[in-house]
């Protein structure tokens, strides 16, 4: 079962290879411009490298991670990952160990809720556009 897994994964990476190494600069970059901690830093750095490598930890780890849901045009703001998958994750380098923990964060909008709220039908209707 993982064989096939990192197989259709890697499949599906290859097909689309210039998104991908657009997003690992912009992640690479953001890492790099980011208010962190030096170990923050560097975990995360290893992180994306050994992601596109498709080594299984990180797989796993952007596994556990939470990505949007269903539900946002509804208001659904909640978005909690895999916990019992994150909390297991531990991959030792040869110079340190990176380890899940699960974390919760709280992201401000630049904008008023009620703005949002308002700008949701607006959002919807192009979403859901449909050509007669």
């Amino acid at each position: 079962m993982k064989t096939a897994l990192v197989f259709l994964l890697t499949v599906s990476l290859s097909q689309c290879k210039l998104p991908l190494t657009f997003f690992k600069l912009q992640a690479t970059q953001f890492v790099k411009n980011s208010n962190t901690s030096a170990n923050c830093a560097t975990d995360l750095s290893l992180l994306i490298s050994d992601l596109f490598d498709m080594k299984m930890w990180a797989l796993k780890m952007f596994d556990a991670t939470t990505k949007l849901d269903a539900g946002i045009l509804r208001g659904n703001m909640h978005f909690v990952g895999d916990y019992d998958l994150c909390v297991s994750i531990k991959e030792e380098t040869k110079t340190r160990t990176v380890e899940g923990k699960y974390c919760s964060a709280i992201i401000t909008l630049n904008t008023s809720f009620t703005e949002l709220h308002e700008q949701m039908p607006k959002l919807k209707n192009v979403l859901h556009f449909r050509s007669k």
